[in-house]
C-alpha cells in the first residue's frame, strides 16, 4: 500500500512538471475505424493517442477540423522493442483540395480528396529517443508539418507491410491543457507508464 501511494506520489509530480510541454494522452479503446474515428479536439492542440493495428488489413482513422487556415504537426512513433523493430507504420493526411496521390492507399478517396502520404525512411539504425511522460523509448516514425486550410480532414495511420503492433499517433504543434486534460493525464498517465497500452505478443 505504502508503495503504491509513493508511486501515485512521484506520478503526480511529474505530471505537475511536465505538464506544461507533454502532449494530451489518449488511449485507443476500440478500434478507430472510418465510421468511428479519433476526433480530435482541437487541430492546434498536441495529442497523443496510444493506439495499435491489430490486424494486417488494419487502418487507423482521425478527423481534423480546421476552422481557419493553421499549422498542423502530425507523426507516429513505436515503442522500441525487439518485436516491433520492423514495424514501421505509415501516414497519409487526406482532404479537399490536396494534391493527387502518386501511389494507392489502403482506403478509397472521396471526389475532390487528395492525400499527402508520408512513409519510413528505414534508415538503419532505426532513429529512437527516450520520452519521460511515458517513461519509454521509441523509434521515430514519419512526421510532418504544414499549413493546411480551414476545412475538414482525415489523418489514416496504417502499416503497408501488414505488420501489426502499437504506435503513437502525435497530432497538433501546441501544448493546450484545458481542466478536464490534466484530469485526463492524471488517469491515463499511470496506466501508460505501467505499460497497460501495450499489445505486446
Amino acid at each position: 500500500m505504502k508503495k503504491l501511494r509513493i508511486y501515485w506520489l512521484v506520478t503526480g509530480f511529474l505530471l505537475i512538471f511536465t505538464v506544461a510541454w507533454a502532449h494530451v494522452p489518449y488511449l485507443e479503446k476500440t478500434d478507430f475505424t472510418a465510421s468511428a474515428p479519433f476526433k480530435c479536439p482541437m487541430a492546434l492542440q498536441s495529442t497523443a493517442v496510444y493506439s495499435w493495428l491489430e490486424s494486417d488489413s488494419d487502418v487507423d482513422f482521425y478527423t481534423i477540423t480546421a476552422y481557419t487556415s493553421v499549422p498542423l504537426f502530425a507523426e507516429v512513433i513505436v515503442p522500441v522493442f525487439d518485436v516491433y523493430a520492423d514495424f514501421r507504420p505509415s501516414i497519409a493526411l487526406i482532404g479537399q483540395g490536396l494534391p493527387d496521390p502518386c501511389e494507392l492507399l489502403p482506403v478509397p478517396l472521396a471526389p475532390g480528396e487528395g492525400a499527402i502520404v508520408l512513409h519510413d525512411a528505414g534508415l538503419e539504425p532505426r532513429p529512437q529517443f527516450y520520452e519521460p511522460f511515458g517513461n519509454k523509448s521509441y523509434y521515430q516514425g514519419p512526421r510532418f508539418e504544414m499549413n493546411i486550410k480551414a476545412g475538414k480532414y482525415k489523418l489514416i495511420y496504417w502499416d503497408p507491410e501488414g505488420m501489426t503492433g502499437d504506435y503513437t499517433a502525435t497530432i497538433g504543434k501546441y501544448e493546450i491543457w484545458l481542466p478536464k486534460d490534466i484530469i485526463r493525464a492524471f488517469i491515463v498517465t499511470p496506466m501508460i507508464r505501467a505499460g497497460e497500452e501495450l499489445h505486446l505478443p
